[in-house]
């Protein structure tokens, strides 16, 4: 972390809890392994990520916010955020998304925001809903769809 004071640019690091790890707009093409453990929030939007191994956030339990916003996620596969037990908003919106399967969104139970928007999502499999009992705002618009999102919520 960075403080700029007194003309000096100081640099320190954190000895509790990071608030950002910031690799927005960096060319990256999969989440680095460097994200230290008491990132509380995470900005990796505006790269070419085209996919989340499941378990890769396993070590960020204290992490509330994600911003994966305008990357080339194709799809939310289960156990995607595993071990997001404090995760409070989630920005998926402006990537490839087609689907979602069952138990993507299985760990978020404390989630409240989650932005969709402008993806391609055609296909929702199961339950997925289910797990957001917490959600307050869910952005889906502009969706590429033949189907509405609410039509989706119940159990299939």
């Amino acid at each position: 972390m960075f403080v700029f004071a007194a003309g000096v640019l100081i640099m320190f690091q954190c000895s509790v809890s990071c608030w950002d790890y910031h690799k927005s707009s960096s060319n990256l093409k999969r989440v680095p392994q460097d994200i230290p453990g008491n990132t509380l929030g995470l900005d990796l939007s505006h790269n070419k990520i085209t996919s989340i191994l499941a378990g890769t956030f396993i070590h960020l339990s204290d992490c509330i916010e994600i911003n994966f916003k305008h990357n080339r996620l194709s799809s939310i596969e289960k156990d995607t955020w595993k071990g997001l037990k404090s995760l409070k908003r989630l920005d998926l919106s402006q990537n490839h998304i087609i689907k979602i399967t069952n138990g993507a969104f299985a760990n978020l139970h404390d989630c409240t925001h989650l932005w969709l928007g402008d993806n391609y999502i055609t296909k929702i499999k199961g339950p997925m809903w289910k797990a957001l009992s917490s959600i307050k705002w869910l952005d889906y618009h502009t969706w590429h769809r033949k189907f509405h999102p609410c039509q989706t919520m119940q159990e299939t």
